[in-house]
C-alpha cells in the first residue's frame, strides 16, 4: 500500500524546497534513500474560511439556543409556524435541528454557501446577527450571546 505524506514546500527557482526544517527532517525519517517515489504536487488553497475554532463555536451557540429555547417552551412548531410558515409537531431543540432548521437556511440566504465550511468569520458574523434578530423578534426575548475563545461550560440561561 502506497504511503502519503502531507507536506508544506515552497517553489523556488523551479525547484520544491521543504517549508522548513522539521519539514525537511519528517520527509527524510519517512522516504528511504535511493529509491523513487511518485509525487502528488496540490496548490495550497488561498481561500479565507471559517476556522476549526470558530465551527465550535457555531456548535456551542446552537446547543446553547436549543437549551435556551426549550427552557422558554419554544418548540420547534413555534418556529415552523414562525419563520418557515409551516405546520411541525411539538419537538424539543437540540444543536442539530438548531443548525440545519435555523442556521443553514440563514447561511444559505447570505453567503450562497450550503457548507458552514466556506463563510468567513465576517460572514459567520452576519449569519448570527440575523439568526439573533429573528429570534428576538419571535420570542421577545434575548438569545444567547455568541461564544467567547472560552466556550461556557454551562447553561447560564434557567
Amino acid at each position: 500500500m502506497a504511503k502519503e505524506l502531507r507536506i508544506v514546500a515552497l517553489v523556488t527557482s523551479g525547484y520544491m524546497i521543504p517549508a522548513d526544517k522539521a519539514t525537511n527532517d519528517y520527509i527524510a525519517m519517512e522516504l528511504e534513500e535511493g529509491e523513487e517515489y511518485v509525487v502528488t504536487v496540490k496548490k495550497k488553497s488561498t481561500e479565507v474560511t471559517r476556522s476549526v475554532k470558530l465551527n465550535a463555536a457555531r456548535w456551542v451557540w446552537c446547543s446553547l439556543v436549543a437549551s435556551f429555547l426549550n427552557t422558554q417552551n419554544y418548540m420547534r412548531r413555534h418556529f415552523y409556524t414562525y419563520v418557515v410558515k409551516r405546520g411541525g409537531g411539538e419537538a424539543p431543540w437540540t444543536k442539530d435541528s438548531v443548525s440545519e432548521l435555523m442556521w443553514k437556511p440563514t447561511q444559505e440566504a447570505i453567503t450562497g454557501h450550503s457548507t458552514s465550511k466556506l463563510p468567513t468569520g465576517k460572514e459567520y458574523g452576519q449569519i448570527h446577527v440575523e439568526l439573533d434578530n429573528q429570534l428576538m423578534t419571535m420570542t421577545k426575548l434575548t438569545m444567547p450571546p455568541w461564544p467567547s475563545n472560552s466556550p461556557p461550560l454551562t447553561n447560564d440561561y434557567d
